[in-house]
Formats: C-alpha cells, structure tokens, sequence
C-alpha cells in the first residue's frame, strides 16, 4: 500500500477521531447489517414460510397475514438479535477500543437494543404495511430492513461513542 496514504489516514484519524468512529461504525456496521439481511432472509422466505398465514396481533405487534404474519415477526426479531451480537463485538473493539467493563457494557447495550426492538417491531409492521402492497414481499421486507438498520444506527453510535463503549483513560504510573 501506498505509504502516503497510509500517512494520511493516520493522520486523519488522531486528528478527526470522531469522524474517523462515525465512518468506522458505519463500515463495521455492514456485518451486522448482513448477518440481519442473510438470517431475515432465510427464516422469512425459506424456513418459516407456513407461519405467514398465522395474524399476530398483540400489545406492539402487529403482524397481519398482509404485513407477513408470524413468519416476519420470527424472521424480524432473530435476525435482529443476531445482527446486535455482531454488531456488539466489532464495535467494541473495531471502532472504539472500548477496554471498560464488558459485562456493564453488554448490559447496557442489552438495555439499548431491546429499547431499539420495541420501537422497530412497532415500525416494522407500519413498514411492512406500506412497503408491501407498493414494493411486494421480498423488496418490501428488505427495504423494512434497511429502514430499521437506518434507525438503530441514528440512535446507536451516539449511544455506544458516548455512553456504553468508552475508553478509559488509563493511569501512568511512575515507576518504582
């Protein structure tokens, strides 16, 4: 690789470390955008297919057979849990180096997402509802997706730069 560019990046980042993160996350967040895409994919169209005709009407959800039924409610929350555990581990290390406690950090990142879910398993079947008499099934539950992983994103990064991902500063010690 070119050592002037590498100069640069360098560079870039101690001086720009906030944009530096907010690229980072972005980039390292496509794992996790992935693995959400790839698992919503394989349980709502392959795996999970008897379940559509099953209504899921209760509290926050609402899966209609239109909106995907018990399928997409499946299909929505594992693929969203999966993708939060990668998210979870690339994050923490790729983007922040975050060396404070992990169990802390997992459970406040526990708190954050399950926040997240509630609003997006509302949302997704509000989407789902628009997208799929406009776009169809499987264009409109990939661009549910994506609206979703939009929406976590927006709350995520501050959330993890600020609060539960940080660096500790640590203590020089004068030697003995």
């Amino acid at each position: 690789m070119n050592t002037r560019l590498v100069h640069w990046c360098v560079g870039f980042r101690e001086k720009h470390l906030a944009v530096w993160q907010f690229v980072l996350f972005n980039l390292l967040s496509l794992c996790a955008t992935l693995t959400d895409l790839a698992v919503y994919s394989l349980l709502n169209y392959v795996l999970l297919v008897p379940l559509k005709t099953t209504s899921v009407t209760w509290w926050l959800l609402d899966y209609t057979v239109e909106a995907g039924g018990l399928a997409a409610l499946i299909s929505t929350a594992a693929a969203y849990l999966c993708a939060q555990v990668v998210n979870f581990f690339v994050q923490r290390k790729g983007t922040f180096q975050a060396n404070n406690n992990v169990a802390a950090s997992g459970a406040m990142y526990f708190i954050m997402i399950v926040v997240i879910w509630f609003f997006q398993i509302w949302f997704s079947a509000k989407l789902l509802g628009w997208f799929l008499p406009i776009f169809g099934e499987y264009w409109g539950g990939i661009l549910m997706r994506l609206a979703n992983a939009t929406a976590s994103l927006i709350i995520q990064f501050p959330m993890n730069k600020f609060v539960i991902m940080r660096r500790k500063k640590l203590e020089k010690r004068a030697p003995s």
